[in-house]
C-alpha cells in the first residue's frame, strides 16, 4: 500500500496553453485541408492501397521478414559459438563468413543467389539432386540473401564516459558550479569523461537510472530506496559530514523570522497559510515531516493549508525568506549550504528565516551505481571516491576543500542496510495512516513491513 500523493497546486503557465491551442488549430487546419482537397483523389488512393498487388506484396514482405529473422537468429547463434572456439579453423571460418557476407551489399547478394543457377544448374549430393532453376526462385534467393547477412551480436563499445546524477536540491546552474571541481578530479582519476546529470526532480533521477541514462550518483535516502527497488540501483557509499561533525541531518520547518507562527499554530489547519514542501520523493522535504509531524496527527497538508507548493530546498528557502511562503519544509544541510554563500540574497534569506520544528536525525545521503555496471568500472569509481579527500598534504587539503564546498566529507563504504532507517520511516508512516483510516488490511501490511525492518536491524546488532 502506498500513501496518497500530496495534492499540490502547480504553478500556472498560460503561455503553454496558448501555444498548445495554436498548435492544435494548425494541426486541425492541415488535417481539414488534406481530407477535403479534391486533388488528392482519396478514392483512387484507397483503390490502389487495397489492390491485390499491394496486399500480395505486403504479405510477401511479412513472410520474408519472419523467415529471414528466424534463419538469422539461428545462424547468428551458431556463428557466435564458432567465434568462441579455441580451434583457429572454426573461429577463423566464422570470422571469414561474417566479413564476407556483412561486407557485401544485400542487393548484390540477392542477384548472386538468383543467378547461381548459371554456375550450378543442378544442386545436390551424389545421385540426389534438384534442378537449381526450380529450387532457387526469387523468394528463395531473397531468403538466402537476407538470412546470410545475419551476424552474432557484437560486444558493446567500451564505455568512454560516466554519467553522474546529482540530486536536485538547488538550481542546476548552482550545482554545476559546486560539483565542477569534484567531477573534473573524477575525470582525471578514472581517465573517462564525466558528465553531470541534473534531473528536474527526484523521480527523473530514478527514471534516468532505470533506463540506463546515468551510471552513478548522489541520491537522497528516499529516492535512493526507490532507485534500488525500481531502477536496478545499488548503494555502495554514503556521504559524511565535513571536519568530523556529527553524522546525519534533520528535516526542519522554517518560517519568517518576524512571523508569530509556532508549530501548534501551523497545525491548526485553518487553510490560511501558503506552505512549501519538497519533492514527493525527498526524505527531508516530504517523508520525514509526513512521518514525524503530519501523519501522527492525521493531517493531510493538501487540506490543512491554503496552498501547498512543491519545490527544491533552495526555492523553498527563498520563498519563505521573501514572504511568498508562510512556512516550508527544509533541512539543516541546505541551510548550511546557504550559509556558505556570499551573495546578498543568501544573506538576506538567512536573516529572514527561523526554524520552528526539527525532526529526529536522518542518515547521510547514499551514493548509488547501477548493479549492471562493468565490475572494472565499479572498481575505478570506488577507488577514486574512497580515496578522495583522505590523503595528507596539499592535494588532500585541496580535495577536502572541494568536498567542504559541497557540505560533505570523505565518502564511506555502505550497502543495502544504509536504507533501513528510511524503510522504517516509510513503514511507520504507512502504519499511522492505516490506523487513522481504520483499514485492517492496510494496518497488517504496514505492520509486516515494519516488523521486517526491525528484524533486519536486530540481525545487525551484535549479541550481548
Amino acid at each position: 500500500m502506498r500513501p496518497d500523493d500530496i495534492k499540490a497546486i502547480p504553478a500556472r503557465h498560460p503561455g503553454r496553453w496558448v501555444a498548445g491551442a495554436a498548435v492544435f488549430v494548425l494541426v486541425l487546419g492541415m488535417a481539414y485541408s488534406f481530407t477535403t482537397n479534391p486533388r488528392f483523389e482519396w478514392s483512387v488512393v484507397g483503390e490502389y492501397f487495397f489492390s491485390v498487388r499491394v496486399l500480395h506484396g505486403l504479405l510477401l514482405t511479412l513472410e520474408l521478414t519472419v523467415i529471414s529473422m528466424a534463419i538469422g537468429v539461428a545462424l547468428g547463434v551458431l556463428l557466435a559459438v564458432m567465434r568462441l572456439s579455441h580451434n583457429p579453423l572454426v573461429s577463423g571460418a566464422s570470422w571469414f563468413y561474417i566479413w564476407l557476407f556483412r561486407g557485401t551489399p544485400v542487393l548484390v547478394q540477392i542477384l548472386f543467389w538468383f543467378n547461381i543457377t548459371a554456375l550450378y544448374p543442378d544442386i545436390g549430393i551424389g545421385s540426389w539432386s534438384f534442378d537449381a532453376n526450380n529450387l532457387i526462385t526469387p523468394f528463395i534467393a531473397a531468403i538466402l540473401a537476407l538470412g546470410a547477412c545475419s551476424k552474432p551480436a557484437e560486444k558493446p563499445a567500451p564505455k568512454t564516459e560516466i554519467i553522474f546524477s546529482i540530486v536536485p536540491t538547488e538550481s542546476s546552474q548552482t550545482q554545476a558550479v559546486q560539483w565542477g571541481p569534484f567531477l573534473a578530479d573524477m575525470e582525471k582519476a578514472t581517465g573517462m569523461k564525466v558528465k553531470p546529470f541534473f534531473g528536474a526532480n527526484y523521480a527523473s533521477m530514478v527514471e534516468a537510472m532505470r533506463f540506463k541514462q546515468t551510471d552513478v550518483g548522489w541520491f537522497t535516502n528516499n529516492s535512493g530506496l526507490e532507485a534500488v527497488r525500481r531502477a536496478g540501483g545499488e548503494v555502495f557509499a554514503t556521504t559524511t559530514k565535513p571536519d568530523g561533525q556529527a553524522q546525519g541531518y534533520q528535516s526542519v520547518i522554517i518560517v519568517s523570522k518576524t512571523s508569530d507562527l509556532t508549530i501548534d499554530k501551523l497545525l491548526n489547519c485553518d487553510k490560511t497559510l501558503n506552505f512549501g514542501m519538497g519533492d514527493p520523493k525527498s526524505t527531508s522535504g516530504t517523508l520525514a515531516p509526513t512521518t514525524y509531524l503530519f501523519a501522527p496527527r492525521d493531517i493531510d497538508p493538501a487540506t490543512c493549508f491554503k496552498t501547498v507548493r512543491t519545490a527544491n530546498h533552495e526555492v523553498n528557502l527563498f520563498g519563505v525568506g521573501s514572504g511568498v511562503l508562510d512556512a516550508a519544509t527544509n533541512n539543516t544541510e541546505s541551510i548550511a549550504r546557504l550559509r556558505d554563500k556570499n551573495d546578498a540574497l543568501a544573506k538576506k534569506t538567512l536573516a529572514n528565516i527561523k526554524v520552528i520544528w526539527t525532526s529526529p536525525t536522518i542518515p547521510q545521503d547514499p551514493m548509488l551505481w547501477r548493479k549492471d555496471l562493468d565490475p572494472a568500472l565499479k572498481a575505478k569509481i570506488s577507488t577514486f571516491m574512497f580515496s578522495y579527500g583522505t590523503a595528507a598534504g596539499p592535494e588532500g587539503d585541496r580535495q577536502r576543500a572541494v568536498l567542504r564546498a559541497l557540505q560533505i566529507g570523505p565518502f564511506k563504504p555502505a550497502g543495502a542496510t544504509h536504507l533501513l532507517p528510511v524503510r522504517e520511516m516509510e513503514a511507520t508512516k504507512l502504519l499511522i495512516e492505516a490506523k487513522n483510516k481504520k483499514d485492517a488490511s492496510a494496518i497488517a501490511a504496514a505492520q509486516k513491513m515494519l516488523d521486517d525492518v526491525h528484524a533486519e536491524q536486530k540481525a545487525l546488532t551484535p549479541a550481548g
